[in-house]
C-alpha cells in the first residue's frame, strides 16, 4: 500500500510539474497584463483630462455604448440622460478634477479601478464654488480593437452629510 501511495504521489508531482507554465509563458502573460494596465491607465488619464477640459464629446467617446453612471444623489444615468447631465455641468461650471488611482485589476476583457478624487466646480456665472472629495470604482471593458472604454462609473462623496 505504501508503494502505491508513493507512486501515486510521484505521478501527481510529475503531472503538476509537467503542466506548470514555462518561464517564457509566465513572462508573456505578465507582458500582456502590463500592456493592459498601461492602456487602462492611459484611457483613464485621458478621461480625467477630458473632464477637466469640460469636453462632453470626448467624455462620451470614452464610454461603452451601454455605459451606466451611478453618481451620488441622482438616478442611474445612461445614454442621452448622461450626455444631458454632463452638458448641464459643463454649461454651469468649469471642472478641476484630481484623480488618484488606488488599484487596478484586470480579468480578461474586463478591468476595474478603485480611485479617490478631489473635485472643484467653479461657477461660470454667479454662484458658489462646489468642492468635494470622493472615491469610486470605474469598470473598463476591452473593445474588439483592443482599446479600453469605461463601461460603469460608480462613486460617492467622502465628506460627511451636511447638518440640517
Amino acid at each position: 500500500m505504501l508503494f502505491r501511495r508513493s507512486s501515486l504521489a510521484a505521478m501527481l508531482l510529475s503531472l503538476t510539474l509537467a503542466c506548470a507554465p514555462s518561464d517564457e509563458a509566465v513572462e508573456e502573460v505578465i507582458g500582456f497584463l502590463d500592456a493592459d494596465l498601461a492602456a487602462i491607465s492611459e484611457a483613464g488619464q485621458r478621461l480625467v483630462a477630458d473632464l477637466n477640459r469640460d469636453d462632453s464629446d470626448a467624455i462620451m467617446a470614452a464610454l461603452t455604448p451601454d455605459h451606466i453612471t451611478m453618481a451620488p444623489n441622482v438616478p442611474m444615468l445612461a445614454g442621452a440622460e448622461l450626455r444631458a447631465w454632463h452638458d448641464a455641468r459643463v454649461e454651469a461650471f468649469t471642472t478641476t478634477l484630481t484623480h488618484t488611482w488606488e488599484e487596478t485589476t484586470v480579468f480578461g476583457d474586463w478591468a476595474w479601478n478603485r480611485w479617490s478624487s478631489h473635485i472643484v466646480l467653479t461657477p461660470r456665472g454667479d454662484g458658489d464654488l462646489w468642492e468635494d472629495t470622493g472615491k469610486g470604482i470605474w469598470i473598463w471593458q476591452r473593445q474588439p480593437d483592443g482599446s479600453w472604454l469605461l463601461a460603469r462609473s460608480i462613486w460617492n462623496s467622502s465628506l460627511p452629510i451636511p447638518a440640517p
